[in-house]
């Protein structure tokens, strides 16, 4: 409890501008943050832009008079990186296939997926999440590669928190059935 307590007086002084508490939750989350754009982008510059840029426009909006408008700053934070990543495909005015994911996905300096067995080859995993619709991709990267609490993903989506768990629930046995017809 006391640990939950100082993470949300951290997270409230981040949000009020302090800026060693800002840095303080960077380190926090700078890296879930990088793994969430990274496996919605396939591209680790362009990962590493957009992370840098969640930052810096959150920073910037701190920076704006909105110390205190931030209720829980990892959803913010996630919920700006979900904002760039769609504005970063309109800027490109591409779509990515299965095949791009395949060619440009750097495995070797990937996470694991922690919620899957390890036999799973990777590629396999990532082309069944590329089968599931837009929302239960984003909500199981979330919630398996990003580590995400079903709480943090309600908030950052604006679903309810029984609405995330039948979607988990949906989604993993659509994944599971994927990877048994591949064999995998």
């Amino acid at each position: 409890m006391e640990l939950i307590n100082k993470k949300k007086k951290l997270n409230r002084s981040a949000a009020s501008g302090n800026q060693e508490a800002f840095l303080k939750v960077y380190d926090e989350y700078a890296k879930k943050i990088y793994t969430f754009v990274y496996y919605r982008v396939s591209s680790k510059a362009d990962a590493e832009d957009l992370t840098s840029q969640v930052f810096l426009r959150t920073w910037e909006y701190l920076g704006r008079g909105s110390e205190g408008k931030i209720d829980n700053f990892g959803a913010f934070l996630f919920r700006t990186a979900r904002n760039l990543v769609v504005d970063h495909y309109r800027a490109k005015k591409q779509t990515v296939g299965l095949e791009t994911i395949e060619n440009s996905l750097e495995f070797s300096e990937t996470p694991d997926f922690n919620g899957f067995d390890r036999e799973h080859d990777q590629r396999s995993v990532v082309a069944a999440l590329n089968r599931l619709n837009e929302d239960e991709r984003e909500i199981i990267t979330m919630r398996f590669i990003s580590e995400m609490t079903v709480g943090e993903i309600s908030k950052i989506t604006k679903k309810n928190k029984n609405n995330i768990y039948v979607i988990i629930f949906r989604s993993l046995k659509k994944l599971k059935k994927m990877l048994q017809k591949e064999n995998v």
